[in-house]
């Protein structure tokens, strides 16, 4: 009988409801690293030079490259809030997973005009977790 229930209070780790935010945590780290990698920026310079030439420059650069090291706390911001839910448990789990997804949402929408839209995926996939019930181990049995 102990065994079973420890089955069952494994398979409640990894139920759905964790596996959606799993899929949050996920869904922020893919803009995060797209934000760092992918060069989101562009620009062209025009000179004449002095026989007449004219000599086009065109540029690109990264999130990174444009904001320095403190764009990093903005990127971190939301892969920190989708993770909060993971190590709890119980009422703790449930209370975080709401947390969780009200300031992921928050996020998106403070953020709207500018990275916000890309974690809307993510604040989606934390707002089902934390909607999502708890199954019981009684539930689980029956």
């Amino acid at each position: 009988m102990s065994d079973q229930v420890a089955d069952v209070a494994n398979d409640r780790w990894l139920g759905a409801k964790r596996w959606w935010q799993l899929a949050a945590v996920a869904l922020t780290v893919v803009p995060m690293v797209a934000f760092l990698f992918v060069p989101l920026y562009a620009g062209s310079s025009s000179t004449t030079s002095s026989d007449g030439v004219l000599v086009t420059q065109d540029t690109s650069a990264t999130l990174f490259e444009v904001n320095g090291p403190g764009v990093l706390v903005a990127l971190l911001l939301p892969v920190l809030i989708a993770v909060l839910p993971l190590p709890f448990r119980g009422r703790a789990w449930a209370v975080s997973s709401v947390v969780s997804a009200a300031l992921l949402v928050v996020f998106v929408l403070l953020g709207g005009f500018s990275i916000g839209f890309a974690y809307v995926p993510a604040a989606v996939c934390a707002v089902v977790g934390a909607c999502l019930r708890v199954r019981s181990a009684h539930e689980v049995n029956d």
